[in-house]
């Protein structure tokens, strides 16, 4: 099981970040924190990864293979994006939990 993007979905994933285009304010300048020489992002706030991981990862993820990662990845930023919710409905926690369980096992 690869835990890791081959090289070839690492620079698709890279020129799709420096081509994204976000209303002022949403986050910083996507394009500068993408290095594509050696293919990584860098110098990114805890706010920029909250919005990687719950914005732009499920969008592209779409070119990745193995149909269950999709899968795993989409319902982690789920789980993510309603725990960094300002206010949580205490009925939905049972349910989010075996939710997460789940997509962990």
């Amino acid at each position: 099981m690869s835990y890791n993007l081959m090289t070839d979905e690492k620079w698709d994933m890279s020129l799709w970040l420096r081509g994204v285009k976000v209303p002022t304010c949403f986050c910083s300048n996507i394009k500068s924190l993408v290095s594509m020489k050696d293919v990584t992002l860098t110098s990114f706030t805890a706010h920029d990864c909250h919005v990687m991981l719950i914005i732009f990862l499920p969008i592209v993820i779409k070119a990745i293979d193995p149909e269950y990662m999709k899968t795993i990845i989409t319902h982690l930023g789920y789980f993510l994006n309603f725990i960094t919710q300002k206010v949580i409905n205490e009925v939905e926690l049972p349910t989010l939990k075996h939710f997460i369980v789940d997509t962990i096992c």
